[in-house]
């Protein structure tokens, strides 16, 4: 009887492992496409957004963005319990393919559009990530779970690292707008392998129901079970320094792109090979994590990546070439899309269930975006401080950079603290179970 609800038939052979290795499949396939989609859109609405408006309009598009992606994103938890997770995607498709045929065709021609199509990016690739990472959390069983997540992250890195080979080849042939339809494409194929993947879900045995309950989504009280945890808290604070960090250098490095790079197309084909080693770089880094980890350890990396960060801050402070900035630039970002995200995962696993999933909404969503509105900020007051101080701007700029990071090396050490006390208390609410 045991062994027929796990799945298995009276002959012994289990009736729902080709359904769930179907499903596997069908993942790997969604998150390629998904990582080539978002390649290519993010080199494209960066180098439209920059022959539009220059620099200037980029602290604008992240301030608004995020009280954008705020009400987008509890639009979207409103409606998910009523459509569901298959009519909900299929809903959020619709639109982004339609907005991409709008906008290639459009977007020399309407002078707002590029502005739209810059912030809507983050927003679209943060709707369709959280959908189908719902949809494995709750059908993958634990066991195979760590094995298949990194075949996941390394798999929409390599569709990143294509994405950047085709933007960088394909740009100054076909033009920048027209490549967005290598992302409705991709939209496409994401369609078909998710619609796919929840068909072979509802054979599998082993998943948990799919049951959304939008009053178990309250900010407020998410922000409470963050002020009640002290290892939530400083995760929060991780996260707020590297992207506050990331976005101050995203600024800069835009600035010198603009006027290394004139011509839109080339830029968009360089903004291609940029992020296409960015990508290759984190897909080795993701596949080296579980060795590292092994080795060195979350606290010894999480120490390195700060000195790191904090030794390129360093360097850009006395002398901010362009290469010295692209490789600063280059190393955060290849940094938070695999170790630093890798590491924060696990640093989840002592908290009990409420916290990991109250607190990881706040972190995840909110925490990301109020870093974003943070940077903007300090830029705008940085453009006020300039009319005074034109010659110190860098570096007052790479001096609060660098003293963010190195807090954050401080703070790893008291963060370590809280983790082993967590870890202590689940082995021993283990031992008395």
């Amino acid at each position: 009887m045991a062994t027929q609800q796990r799945g298995f038939s009276p002959h012994g052979n289990c009736t729902c492992y080709i359904p769930e290795k179907w499903f596997m499949v069908c993942s790997l396939s969604f998150v390629f496409f998904f990582g080539l989609e978002a390649s290519v859109v993010k080199s494209v609405a960066s180098s439209l957004f920059l022959t539009a408006y220059s620099n200037k309009l980029l602290p604008w598009a992240w301030f608004f963005g995020v009280f954008v992606n705020y009400w987008i994103v509890a639009l979207y938890n409103y409606l998910l319990p009523i459509f569901g997770c298959r009519k909900m995607f299929l809903i959020t498709t619709s639109l982004e393919i339609s907005f991409l045929i709008f906008s290639t065709f459009l977007i020399h021609l309407i002078y707002w559009l590029p502005f739209v199509l810059y912030f809507w990016k983050d927003i679209s690739i943060l709707l369709f990530f959280h959908q189908m990472w719902s949809l494995i959390h709750a059908t993958i069983s634990s066991s195979k779970a760590k094995i298949f997540y990194c075949f996941l992250c390394g798999t929409n890195g390599i569709g990143s690292v294509i994405g950047g080979i085709v933007v960088s080849h394909l740009a100054s042939i076909f033009g920048s707008q027209y490549l967005l339809f290598v992302c409705i494409f991709s939209m496409l194929m994401m369609t078909i392998f998710f619609s796919m993947g929840m068909a072979a879900r509802v054979k599998i045995n082993i998943k948990q129901n799919l049951l959304f309950q939008p009053k178990n989504l309250s900010f407020f009280y998410n922000c409470k079970v963050i002020r009640n945890s002290k290892l939530l808290q400083l995760i929060a604070y991780m996260v707020f320094v590297l992207q506050c960090g990331s976005t101050l250098l995203d600024y800069k490095f835009n600035v010198l792109i603009e006027h290394k790079f004139p011509v839109q197309d080339s830029r968009t084909a360089f903004l291609g090979k940029f992020f296409g080693i960015v990508n290759g770089c984190s897909v080795i880094m993701q596949f080296m994590g579980g060795v590292l980890f092994r080795w060195i350890g979350l606290k010894n990396i999480l120490l390195g990546l700060s000195g790191i960060l904090t030794c390129c801050s360093c360097i850009c402070f006395n002398r901010c070439t362009f290469f010295c900035l692209a490789l600063f630039y280059g190393n955060i970002k290849s940094f938070d899309y695999s170790l630093f995200t890798l590491t924060k995962e696990m640093m989840y696993i002592p908290l009990p269930v409420d916290d990991k999933f109250h607190g990881k909404v706040v972190i995840d969503v909110f925490i990301y975006r109020f870093a974003k509105v943070f940077a903007s900020l300090v830029i705008f007051c940085f453009g006020y401080v300039n009319v005074f101080f034109p010659s110190h701007l860098e570096h007052w700029m790479f001096g609060l950079v660098m003293g963010l990071f190195f807090s954050w090396f401080l703070a790893v050490f008291f963060m370590f603290h809280y983790y082993d006390q967590e870890m202590l208390q689940k082995h021993w609410d283990g031992v008395s179970e």
